[in-house]
């Protein structure tokens, strides 16, 4: 019996309870046939050398991407005599919150089911091949349904999973998984109707492009790109100024296989203000010089899902009480990035009754001199800005992300920041985050450089900005 294969005796009770209890709660009890116990099993076997084996954290295991073909052979082995009277294998594809979402069957016709001739040896056996080709979305009678969560779902279980000790089910939200189900209708010598049946898991990952970044205005309270605070030099100076970051959603990360880690590369934006009349940006970048900024990373996974069609792409103010939407949240951390600022570039706007223009300046220590002598009597606001660069390694095997009609997985990248050399509260910040498989192309050299590059633990070295050049 190879991994591929599964046998079931076909005293009914036993195989209920042997299959069952190994599939969790993806099915129901098939229906059982009324009849007393014959000696015979039926198995399903994968083609082992048709399936595309690939790489998981782990191992080498086989999974199958939506559009792919899942072929083998179903077999009947009777050591009485039998006729087939009906068989049928399914593809099923099934959640325990909303039951079936999948199904393609093929119908095997026992006319064309040799079942060769009885022998007190080798009894009767029977052999019959099937071909699937899995499809790309899923089936669903809600209406209004959008076109972005109609994708497959890949096989997952997430959250808490409770098992069932009298059935050996399994519960989980949401619980996706996927399964040939063969079942036959049997008849002995005296014309006894009996039903055997057969299963076998078939992993699925879903592989595709990214979407278009998110349009973070259609989630209201969900997303925060941009946090203003008050700053202070000290605690017991009354002089105030605003320090603002802002970053945005980042560039999808890109995972070729199962087996390697994928990159965060995006950026934090720093802009003090100082808006009082007759402000110096050079005064203002020489108090804040060398300010010193740990960034703390974490990758947010939120799972919804329902007990009917989401009616567009699922947020949290979708969430309600008595509503059918709920949501599984976890938070995975990230190691964190330290920043030194040593430069800023100045920008000082007129106000606006003097009709001046805003200028932005890079200056040496002797423009400076000279540009504060010029505007020293001109009334300003100044601003100093600055980018913090963020690199960070995402663990491999994570789900990608995805919108089916009744569960969806989505990211999003938390940034809590921390700011030494000035007082003022911690930023936070939360942007969307995509996580897709482009498992058909091969590993993309550049990112696995990236990730050579990088350090696992999280007292990462300091990064200094790079000096600026006037």
């Amino acid at each position: 019996m190879t991994f591929f294969s599964i046998f079931n005796d076909c005293t009914i009770e036993d195989m209920n309870q042997h299959l069952f209890a190994a599939a969790g709660s993806h099915h129901a009890l098939l229906p059982r046939a009324e009849v007393s116990p014959s000696r015979v099993r039926m198995k399903i076997t994968v083609d082992e050398d048709k399936a595309p084996g690939r790489m998981t954290k782990t191992s080498v295991q086989n999974y199958w991407l939506p559009g792919e073909r899942v072929t083998g052979t179903l077999s009947i082995e009777s050591k009485d005599p039998i006729t087939l009277a009906h068989a049928r294998i399914r593809l099923d594809g099934k959640t325990v919150t909303k039951g079936q979402f999948l199904s393609q069957h093929q119908d095997l016709i026992p006319e064309n089911v040799p079942m060769g001739l009885h022998s007190e040896t080798s009894g009767v056996n029977a052999t019959v091949p099937f071909d699937f080709t899995i499809s790309r979305q899923v089936l669903t009678k809600g209406t209004h349904v959008p076109q972005q969560c109609l994708q497959l779902p890949p096989t997952l279980c997430v959250g808490p999973v409770l098992k069932d000790d009298v059935g050996g089910k399994i519960y989980a939200q949401p619980n996706i998984g996927y399964h040939l189900i063969a079942q036959a209708e049997i008849h002995n010598a005296d014309q006894e109707p009996t039903t055997i049946t057969a299963i076998q898991e078939i992993p699925i990952w879903v592989s595709r492009a990214a979407n278009p970044p998110l349009d973070t205005g259609d989630f209201p309270g969900e997303f925060v790109e941009s946090q203003t605070l008050s700053c202070r030099l000290h605690r017991l100076r009354s002089d105030k100024y605003r320090m603002t970051l802002t970053t945005a959603e980042p560039p999808a990360i890109t995972f070729s296989d199962r087996n390697s880690p994928g990159i965060i590369s995006t950026n934090v934006s720093i802009k003090m203000e100082d808006s009082r009349s007759g402000a110096d940006p050079y005064r203002l970048m020489a108090m804040f010089h060398q300010i010193q900024v740990k960034i703390v990373l974490g990758l947010r996974a939120k799972t919804f899902y329902s007990m009917r069609p989401f009616p567009k792409l699922p947020g949290q103010s979708m969430l309600t009480i008595n509503g059918p939407h709920r949501l599984y949240d976890a938070v995975i951390p990230l190691p964190p990035v330290k920043h030194i600022i040593r430069s800023w570039s100045v920008q000082s706007i007129a106000f606006p009754s003097l009709g001046a223009d805003s200028s932005e300046r890079r200056l040496s220590s002797d423009a400076q001199i000279s540009y504060q002598q010029q505007s020293k009597n001109i009334p300003t606001s100044a601003f100093l800005f600055t980018n913090v660069p963020i690199v960070a390694r995402v663990p491999m095997d994570l789900p990608p992300s995805f919108c089916s009609a009744v569960a969806s997985r989505q990211y999003s990248l938390v940034l809590r920041a921390k700011i030494s050399g000035a007082h003022v509260k911690d930023f936070v910040l939360e942007v969307p985050l995509q996580i897709v498989y482009n498992i058909e192309k091969s590993h993309n050299k550049h990112n696995s450089d990236v990730v050579k590059s990088l350090l696992c633990d999280d007292d990462s070295p300091i990064q200094d900005s790079t000096p600026r050049v006037s």
